[in-house]
């Protein structure tokens, strides 16, 4: 898996990834939200990051409530990447396809027209390298089981009983997951954080962090700080250390050596990855489904080394039409 990706970001040329580039609901099989970004398109905070990205979200079935807009749903593959056979579909089922190209076919013979509403769209799946979108189809199926798995693992920590038990089971089994591709080309020389300002240091507040942060100029961070909004998130990253970056937060100093406010201290340290791992962070739904007992994980990617480094996040998010609202039941001790 990032093998693969690490050969679309670095051998494709660039013509090749915006074959595939994100396109805006009003653009032709646009949707605002699948599709390649190139590097300092993707914003936080207010500031360009200095990576760049493929992104696809669970393919729409017809039929499912989900379809919105003014789209022509006339029929789906189950694949949710499809060609029209008149030079404007996105791709085939090998995975050969892109928009324009009047040579590609489809495995099957149903369509979905644009215009899309936002996230309605289909999948654009690039050209080379060769296997892509099937092994990145197995790993989606994987990831599903083990998100599965780690919510079922999630409620019984929580000691949910009665009808919240299976909540996290029972809201993700159509789960709207969305699936990142990233890859981050090292920061220029002329605008990396200084070491202060990236690593933190004991006694460093979120609040001087946060300045710090929104001092630097677009470009001279990889991604900016943030919590993922969403349920759950799988990371497999590269082996690349010290890129990405968790705010720690410990307990107020002791009365006999107080800081000037004796507030929670906070500082980032490198959540390095290790072998055959995967990092797990927990999202700002997760946060609100268990009434603020599991906080979502604050983190972001500074990335001074000179290698490229990539990561392909799995976000195991709730169904499309699920209900959130904080637990009532919460009996274990789990503090996450």
């Amino acid at each position: 898996v990032l093998a693969l990706a690490r050969e679309f970001f670095t051998q494709c040329s660039r013509e090749e990834k915006l074959q595939i580039r994100r396109r805006d609901p009003a653009e032709a099989w646009g949707d605002g939200a699948r599709g390649y970004q190139v590097v300092g398109d993707n914003v936080t905070q207010g500031r360009r990051d200095w990576h760049e990205a493929v992104d696809w979200y669970r393919p729409i079935v017809d039929g499912e409530g989900i379809v919105g807009g003014n789209e022509r749903a006339e029929a789906v593959n189950g694949k949710g990447s499809l060609v029209n056979g008149n030079g404007n579909g996105n791709g085939n089922g090998n995975g050969n396809g892109k928009p324009g190209d009047e040579n590609t076919t489809t495995t099957t013979t149903t369509t979905r027209h644009p215009p899309f509403a936002l996230l309605r769209g289909i999948n654009f799946w690039p050209a080379r390298p060769a296997g892509f979108r099937a092994v990145y189809e197995i790993y989606i199926a994987r990831m599903l089981e083990l998100g599965t798995a780690v919510v079922r693992a999630m409620g019984e920590a929580l000691g949910l009983e009665g009808s919240e038990r299976d909540v996290f089971v029972r809201s993700t089994r159509e789960s709207f997951w969305v699936l990142r591709a990233i890859g981050y080309p090292p920061l220029p020389a002329r605008s990396r954080p200084s070491a202060s300002a990236s690593e933190g240091g004991k006694g460093k507040t979120k609040q001087r962090g946060e300045e710090e942060e929104e001092e630097l100029e677009d470009g001279a961070i990889s991604c900016g700080a943030h919590t993922d909004y969403g349920c759950l998130t799988l990371l497999l990253a590269d082996e690349t250390k010290g890129a990405l970056q968790v705010l720690s937060r410990s307990s107020p100093s002791s009365p006999s050596s107080p800081t000037a406010d004796n507030e929670p201290q906070e500082r980032w340290i490198p959540a390095d990855p290790l072998p055959g791992a995967l990092v797990v962070n927990i999202g700002d739904m997760m946060e609100r489904w268990t009434g603020g007992r599991w906080k979502s994980t604050r983190h972001r990617v500074v990335h001074r080394g000179q290698g490229y480094r990539v990561s392909v996040p799995f976000f195991f998010e709730p169904d499309f039409g699920a209900r959130v609202g904080a637990l009532t039941g919460l009996k274990g001790k789990g503090k996450g």
